[in-house]
């Protein structure tokens, strides 16, 4: 087979390939289109009826007093020197991916923390 050949064969081939993947890309965006619509259409349907959604329960502290205790020393441990901890709260809630956790693990991990100097 000489390049010119193998170039017309290997265009032949690729070019229903490629608009092949492209037309079952464009069959499933539009699937998920009409998926979403269904669902916008079922929501508005709900609201129309009446039925009002779940209402979200209060979140009542998850923290006892051992954790507090702990969560204090590793600060003290980490700043050696006086501090003021102004909140506690869990990370990871819902709509957290653990591309946002890994990310803010990551920003969290690359501040040097440098103590201060003590006036005494």
């Amino acid at each position: 087979m000489t390049d010119m050949e193998m170039g017309l064969h290997l265009t032949a081939v690729g070019i229903p390939i490629v608009f092949g993947v492209l037309a079952v890309v464009a069959f499933v965006v539009f699937l998920v289109s009409r998926l979403e619509q269904a669902i916008e259409a079922r929501r508005a349907a709900r609201e129309a009826a009446g039925v009002a959604p779940e209402p979200a329960k209060p979140q009542k502290p998850t923290i006892d007093d051992t954790t507090l205790v702990l969560i204090t020393a590793a600060a003290a441990t980490m700043i050696q020197g006086r501090f003021h901890i102004r909140r506690i709260r869990r990370i990871g809630g819902p709509g957290q991916t653990a591309w946002f956790q890994q990310g803010r693990a990551t920003l969290h991990g690359s501040h040097n923390v440098v103590p201060k100097p003590r006036n005494s």
